[in-house]
């Protein structure tokens, strides 16, 4: 059966998807200040704008979460498993709809490269109206969920790829030193 389309101000998408506007189901919320002199080490990570930047012994937000950078490294997105603390340079996403996967909403957010939205002079900021106001196709959570996982084993594989690539670095490394040394000698040559 050929699936169906329709053109809309958010591109070409299904017809069973509608179209919604980013803030009709999440909201941005302001991460908090936590001095790296503050930080008491523990189990939970502390995301700034670009990642995990150290340990705290509690959190602000339960898992799992949504980080997404807000100044410094704007629109960078970041995934957390556990509860966690978001400094005052991010936002982390509060869903306002429960039939979202929060996993397929972390993809769709990294497809949408809010890093376009700076709108600060001097210091990269990332206005929340402007992320807010885009248009997103919007699937049943059904196939939010079908979308989700088959990126999520996509992922799974490539880093799985990029550890054994790694591993052969090493070994060609290896060899290279010992062959162009002469340590190793090749048969027959």
């Amino acid at each position: 059966m050929a699936r169906e389309y329709k053109q809309t101000e958010a591109g070409r998408i299904p017809k069973a998807w509608e179209v919604v506007e980013l803030e009709d189901k999440i909201t941005l919320e302001y991460g908090k200040g936590l001095s790296e002199k503050e930080r008491k080490g523990g189990k939970f990570p502390v995301f700034g704008s670009n990642g995990v930047v150290g340990y705290h012994s509690s959190s602000l937000v339960s898992a799992p979460g949504i980080i997404v950078g807000r100044k410094g490294t704007i629109g960078a997105i970041n995934w957390s498993d556990t509860d966690f603390w978001p400094i005052d340079t991010t936002y982390y996403v509060v869903l306002k709809d429960k039939e979202i996967d929060l996993k397929w909403l972390y993809y769709k957010l990294i497809a949408l490269k809010l890093n376009r939205l700076n709108t600060a002079t001097g210091t990269h900021g990332l206005n929340r109206d402007n992320a807010y106001s885009i248009e997103i196709g919007f699937p049943p959570v059904s196939e939010q969920k079908a979308i989700a996982n088959y990126l999520l084993d996509i992922g799974e594989k490539l880093s799985l790829q990029k550890f054994k690539k790694q591993k052969l670095e090493k070994v060609k490394k290896c060899l290279m030193n010992e062959l162009l040394t002469g340590k190793k000698r090749i048969k027959g040559a």
